[in-house]
């Protein structure tokens, strides 16, 4: 087989998985469902445990907010790094999602969301925008997440932040988010998906239904 045609073959199957991943997040809704329902996607996961690389391979195309996207909108400097606008950055970003799901549109949040009081938020977005709110979680071994860390720039930008985030910050969120797994399904998500720590690679997603809270595999990837 050329290279022409394995590249095309790969892209097809690659394809397929994107389309099934999206038909399981509820993106892709079937006939029996109302139309004009967006989904507002909310990726949960610490620094390093692939979130970019999980939106790219499985949900491309859809529009995605990101918070290190929206910083660098709001750093007088234009640095994705700078922590100092955040919550200038949160509002930003509040408000586009705001638009785009009034509009109809499906919307990813990519940001870290290991705390509960921002996932909270964008439950009560959805439920003003009737968008269905979904959760995405990626959850890999704090070692891998630390590895894939120290390989980011670790010099200052121009707003005296580096790219590579403190390994203590990395440690406190993954164990914020290990101590939220059991009570994610109680906080108010239309649906939970929980990756392997192989996600990225390629292994399975599982889903927790919200109305009874047991955990299903619903795609292989």
């Amino acid at each position: 087989m050329s290279g022409r045609h394995l590249a095309a073959e790969q892209d097809a199957v690659l394809g397929l998985e994107s389309e099934r991943v999206r038909r399981a997040l509820g993106l892709m809704p079937s006939r029996k469902e109302l139309p004009g329902w967006p989904s507002l996607v909310t990726m949960i996961g610490c620094p390093g445990s692939g979130k970019d690389t999980w939106i790219s391979r499985y949900l491309p195309g859809m529009i995605s907010i990101s918070l290190d996207g929206l910083r660098g909108l709001c750093s007088p400097v234009g640095d994705e790094a700078d922590q100092s606008v955040t919550d200038e950055a949160v509002t930003l970003g509040l408000n586009v999602a705001r638009y785009l799901l009034e509009a109809g549109l499906s919307v990813v949040w990519n940001a870290t969301n290991a705390e509960k009081p921002h996932r909270l938020d964008l439950l009560r977005l959805a439920a003003e925008m009737r968008a269905r709110p979904v959760a995405v979680v990626l959850h890999p071994p704090l070692a891998i997440c630390l590895e894939r860390n120290s390989q980011r720039d670790p010099r200052p930008g121009l707003s005296g932040f580096a790219r590579r985030v403190p390994a203590h910050v990395i440690a406190r969120m993954h164990d914020e988010i290990g101590h939220s797994l059991g009570g994610l399904a109680g906080e108010g998500w239309h649906q939970l998906h929980f990756t392997s720590p192989r996600v990225v690679t390629g292994t399975a997603v599982d889903r927790v239904d919200a109305a009874s809270g047991k955990p299903h595999q619903f795609v292989r990837l």
